[in-house]
């Protein structure tokens, strides 16, 4: 009868509830007993719960490394069942459960948990360093300590390879992207997105020209403030994560687009729920309450009671908030337990969605998390089928664009990895991973600042030492500043915002450490206990930039740093984290002084995290006061009685009297490529499609490949004894995939320094010599002159001069057409003081021209029609008025022909010119060619019916009279095609590189205003007032002259022209054959390190003695040596000289309005022909 009443009252639900209970303390059981003797120890797990009785979903970290209170290491003497889920429950206070839960096993001992003993345990101290714990029916074992997680994921790095099945992130990515992905599909995608975005520019610097653009802009931002607090969250995600969208999307976006804006929340409120602590609990367990009445609940209740005692009030239950007492508001809550409805706010939280997934129904954190997901991959959907739409993949715009090419290329070979869902969540994991960590790590490192305002001030004046005024930090200057660095790196490690890493597995059984761990165990690398390894960090509780300084106050690397993780998995946008880091904290910390908010001491200042995925900084604000070093300097040198300190808030606290400077959104810089061309993509899926279905033409395919491979096998082995090293070429690409189209020379020397200055390089089937260093090249064009003086067969030029005229002739042809084109010009002036008047006079219409912008920006292009016109003034015998038509058509022609010129699709058309019908550009560029043609058709007409031999007024008449003096001769190389060649090379690079070079000069003196004024004041020394330099003044002005030649070293305009070997050749104990091309690379010639103290810097001393007098360089070489260099260097060096003395004695040269020195860009120039300054604007100030 006793047992009938039992179950009357007690009812069906519950026991089956409580046999659900027996089931999983039997599966505990047992599996402790077959486990025992193999996985590491740990504390013993509780039915249903695990261990997270001992663990703070708030701060899990912290959980898994100590334990509050009074936690007994004999596993039998576990936490009352009461500490279940509230760790931290308050002094003094007994909890009971009034049920006979005891008798179950689910706890050994009742205990009071008081405050009387805080002596805090490690669990690492209790079970070691490898431990295991339960997660409710999750079982992970933690990697602590920082020699334990590297032996794991380095020592045993395939052991530990696998991601951890999260159930949240299965249910947000199915299994795609790079994150959570695994096994085949995890290294495909990680290979291919390193692959990808190492193309697009991570670890290089045309990201860093991007990342500084996107600094100068936040820059903006700030100062829009003017010193008044504001919240940086939002901005700083923007910033950043418009660095990546450039990467993935090719583009950034405004900071108020409304789109972009709801984007970022999403992931922001993703990052809070996924990371949320277990609060609003009393809907975790409400799916069960509605399925047990009240009176058979009692222990159930209870144990809610206990869980939620020790909860802020306000924040889960708002409605109760001031209502009675403490106890009187558990009370409260305890009968609204079951009563209140569940919602988004009273649900599952995402962790415990994770323990149990099984109760997904109650997660409403974890379905807005997944909505969220939706919203956000809706957006993307919208952005790729854009992408689609406009995708070319001779035009690949970023990381979208790239895996949109992938996935047509494995698709067409049954692949399937390539999938839209991998390209959704490839996408969304860069997406959020490349915003958040960087955005969060530069919060933390703005509230540090303003917490430790001493370290501030020492970062700036460590920049004031390193950094010119004006300038903005550059990457460069990183191991200039150990100090900037260290705090960067002690940000990161204190920060620690992401403390448990992201979980991995094993995908085998494992032996480790004497442990046996299963295989699909979650392994949990707790990167917070190496980042606060005792034993490798002298304070690791403190912020403490000493940790990376040694004694002498240099930079050290620590070890035990691993924010990043390390191993297999370790995060593939590290290297530009490292750079958004350094340039956006130095960025800032240039340009402002960062301080708490008015009535707000730093003592206030809460360095508590805000719990999330991430470790973010409570919700604060910023003060950012603009930053002056100057200005620091001045009140240092006048304010002996002061502090540093002082100062810096005596100019905070009086910053209206001061002179702030503005500062300007930096000009917007990308390297585009050509347009897209829909045809051409139409054409090459029409051929495969016919090449396919053409059995015979896969079987030569078949054939030719095997013969490339044959050839490139044996090739070295038949000449291993006598050619240059190289790189191994690949069938068909050669070595095409090792070398930057747009900018050969950098790959060329790059390769140099792993192969010497002397090596091999296949561009398709095209075997050259690349010739690197002053020493290699000048030995080969001066000491092998005639053996190295030919030019190869180059495809596009072979259609436009068809081996005529000066440049690309060879043999006697072009002997005979120089030697006539050398003697024609010095006839006409060149070199002279004929040709000097010519230029006095166009430098006069010149500064007219830029009088008439009367202060206001023009672009640096309008400086090319002086140089062009001297040039026209010995092709033509007369100079074009700057609006003529003729002549503004000309240089349009001439500028569109120089950047087809450095079109990749031009090179890969010279590469493999049989495949010429499915390319454009060099059909387009003949068209253009033969526009300009036609107009020197007409002066050649001229010059025939009014030539007279007495008065030989320009290079088309001497042309021409030498014609009809020949017109008997039979073997005449004056020719049509040879006069046309000829006055074309002339017309093209004859303008061109002066031209260019002007730009240059005038380009560097904006960015450098110091130099600037150097040279006017050289020019006010030497030059009479009203007097005009001459080219002789040149020996009397070393300074000026010093500065021309250093504009032309380091702009290297024309990287390099092949030649190609006339006869077999012994080089350096290497065999050339006759006709082998040869690359001269004369870039590594002018920034060869051997010959220049610092090539890569804009530096006029390199051509200055210790007294100050001009020295000749060897290794100047712009225009090349030997017998092919430029037949206009003579003119060329005159008219620089003229132009540029004469330019700046009238004029001061600023950027324009809104652009300071710091935003001019000089470090990728735009890839033509020659290597131009990107498009930008100056400012003529008018001398006095």
């Amino acid at each position: 009868m006793a047992i009938q009443s039992l179950l009357q009252y007690m009812g069906s639900s519950l026991l089956l509830f409580l046999a659900a209970g027996l089931a999983a303390l039997l599966y505990f059981v047992t599996s402790l007993k077959k486990s025992v003797c193999s996985l590491p120890p740990g504390p013993r797990p509780l039915p249903l719960i695990g261990n997270l009785n001992v663990v703070d979903l708030k701060k899990p970290f912290q959980s898994l490394i100590e334990v509050g209170s009074d936690v007994d290491p004999n596993p039998c003497n576990q936490i009352h069942i009461v500490d279940i889920l509230s760790p931290s429950v308050s002094a003094g206070r007994r909890l009971k459960l009034d049920h006979p839960a005891d008798r179950y096993g689910l706890c050994a001992q009742k205990r009071s948990l008081t405050a009387d003993k805080p002596f805090p345990l490690k669990l690492s101290k209790i079970y070691g360093n490898v431990f295991t714990v339960h997660f409710g029916p999750r079982k992970a074992v933690v990697l602590a300590g920082y020699e334990t997680i590297k032996d794991a994921l380095l020592n045993h790095a395939e052991e530990f390879g696998e991601r951890a099945e999260i159930p949240i992130f299965r249910e947000m990515t199915q299994g795609n992207g790079i994150a959570f992905s695994h096994g085949e599909l995890w290294k495909t995608m990680r290979r291919f997105t390193l692959s990808t975005l190492r193309d697009f520019g991570m670890g290089k610097r045309t990201i860093e020209i991007r990342i500084v653009e996107e600094v100068n802009s936040l820059i903006k931002y700030f100062e829009s403030y003017h010193g008044k607090p504001f919240d940086t969250k939002m901005i700083l995600n923007s910033a950043v994560s418009n660095v990546i969208c450039s990467i993935l999307f090719g583009e950034r976006f405004e900071y108020d687009d409304p789109v972009f804006l709801t984007l970022l929340k999403l992931m922001n409120e993703n990052t809070k729920l996924l990371g949320s602590p277990m609060v609003l609990v009393r809907a975790s367990c409400q799916g069960l309450m509605q399925r047990y009445n009240k009176e058979n609940t009692l222990f159930l209740q209870q144990f809610i009671s206990a869980w939620t005692a020790q909860e802020n009030v306000e924040e889960l239950w708002p409605e109760m908030s001031g209502h009675g007492t403490r106890d009187q508001q558990c009370d409260l809550r305890q009968q609204c337990m079951f009563k209140m409805p569940i919602n988004s706010k009273t649900s599952l939280p995402p962790q415990l969605y994770n323990f149990y997934p099984s109760l997904g129904f109650l997660s409403g954190a974890s379905r807005t998390v997944l909505q969220n997901v939706s919203e956000l991959t809706a957006f993307l959907q919208r952005l790729f089928q854009a992408h689609k739409e406009e995708f070319n993949e001779n035009n690949l715009t970023g990381f979208v664009d790239a895996f949109l090419m992938k996935q047509q290329q494995a698709s067409k070979k049954g692949q399937a990895m390539f999938s839209n869902g991998n390209l959704m969540f490839s996408t969304l994991d860069l997406f959020a991973a490349g915003t958040e960590t960087t955005s969060t790590t530069m919060r933390w490192g703005l509230l540090l600042m303003m917490k430790y305002p001493e370290i501030q001030r020492k970062i700036q004046e460590e920049m004031n030492h390193v950094i010119e005024p004006g300038e903005m930090p550059k990457l460069e200057d990183r191991k200039k500043m150990p100090y900037t660095d260290a705090v960067i790196h002690e940000i990161q490690r204190f920060a620690n915002i992401v403390p448990m890493g992201v979980s991995r597995s094993t995908p085998t059984d494992v032996n480790f450490q004497n442990y046996v761990i299963p295989k699909g165990t979650e392994i949990i690398p707790l990167l917070t206990s190496a980042l606060n390894d005792e034993l490798h960090w002298k304070t690791p509780d403190q912020f403490n930039p000493s940790h990376f300084l040694d004694a002498n106050g240099n930079f050290i690397r620590r070890e035990a740093f691993i924010p990043f993780s390390i191993g297999r998995r370790a995060c593939v946008g590290e290297g530009l984290a490292k750079m958004e880091l350094f340039l956006f904290f130095a960025g800032l910390l240039r340009k402002f002084v960062f301080q708490p908010p008015p009535g707000v001491d730093k003592a206030d200042l809460d360095l508590t995290a805000d719990v999330g995925f991430t470790l973010n900084p409570m919700p604060h604000l910023v003060c950012a006061v603009p930053y002056e070093w100057w200005s620091m300097q001045y009140l240092f040198r006048y304010s002996t009685n002061l502090n540093k300190n002082r100062v810096l808030v005596a100019i905070a606290e009086s910053k209206q009297k001061a002179s702030w400077q503005k500062l300007n959104s930096a000009t917007a810089f990308l390297l585009l490529l050509a347009p897209p061309n829909q045809i051409i993509a139409k054409k090459i899926m029409s051929f495969l499609i016919s090449f396919i279905s053409d059995p015979t033409l896969i079987s030569l395919l078949c054939a030719a490949v095997l013969l490339a491979v044959v050839y490139f096998s044996t090739g070295y082995k038949n000449s291993a004894f006598k050619f240059p090293p190289g790189p191994t070429p690949l069938p068909i690409i050669g070595n095409l995939h090792l070398v930057d189209i747009r900018r050969q020379d950098k790959s060329l020397m790059k390769l140099a320094e792993k192969y010497g200055p002397i090596y091999t390089l296949h561009f398709g089937f095209q075997k050259v010599v690349v010739l690197t260093g002053y020493e290699v090249v000048r030995e080969a064009l001066v000491n092998y002159t005639e053996e190295f003086v030919d030019r190869p067969s180059i495809p596009i030029f072979d259609q436009i001069q068809n081996g005529n005229g000066l440049f690309f002739s060879i043999g006697e042809l072009w002997r005979t057409t120089r030697r006539f084109t050398v003697s024609s010009m010095r006839n006409l002036g060149m070199g002279k003081k004929t040709i000097e008047g010519r230029i006095f006079e166009e430098l006069h219409f010149l500064i007219e021209m830029i009088k008439s912008f009367k202060g206001e920006p023009f672009s640096l292009t309008s400086f090319n029609c002086a140089p062009i016109n001297v040039t026209f003034v010995m092709l033509f015998g007369e100079r074009f008025e700057y609006k003529d038509p003729t002549f503004i058509t000309l240089l349009r022609l001439i500028d569109e022909v120089m950047i087809l010129l450095g079109s990749p699709y031009l090179n890969y058309f010279n590469f493999y010119p049989f495949l010429g019908f499915l390319f454009k550009t060099h059909k387009i560029m003949l068209g253009k060619i033969e526009d300009v043609r036609a107009i020197l058709r007409q002066y050649m007409k001229a010059s025939r019916e009014d030539i007279n031999e007495n008065s030989v007024r320009s290079y088309i008449d001497a042309l021409i009279f030498k014609q009809q003096e020949e017109k008997n001769k039979k073997d005449s190389l004056f020719h049509d095609d040879n006069l046309m060649a000829s006055i074309l090379d002339l017309v093209m690079a004859g303008t061109e590189t002066i031209a260019t070079t002007l730009q240059w000069a005038i380009l560097l003196m904006m960015k450098y205003p110091e130099i600037q004024k150097k040279v006017q004041e050289e020019i006010g020394r030497t030059i009479k007032a009203g007097s005009w330099a001459t080219y002789e003044d040149r020996k009397n002005m070393p300074f000026t002259n010093a500065v021309l030649h250093e504009v032309q070293r380091f702009i290297t305009l024309l990287p390099h022209v092949p030649r190609c070997t006339a006869v077999d050749t012994h080089f350096r104990g290497y065999f050339l054959p006759k006709g082998i091309i040869v690359i001269p690379s004369l870039t590594s010639v002018l920034l060869d390190k051997t010959q220049w103290e610092t090539p890569h810097q804009f530096n006029p001393n390199h051509f200055l003695d210790a007294e100050g007098n001009f020295v000749k360089k060897g290794a100047f070489l712009p225009f090349s040596t030997g017998r092919r260099n430029c037949i206009g260097e003579s003119l060329a060096k005159m008219e620089l000289f003229v132009f540029f003395v004469g330019l700046l004695q009238t004029f001061t040269f600023q950027p324009q309005p809104g652009v300071s020195e710091s935003d001019l860009d000089l470090t990728v120039p735009q890839t033509t022909f020659t290597l131009r300054p990107q498009p930008q604007a100056t400012c003529a100030i008018l001398r006095e």
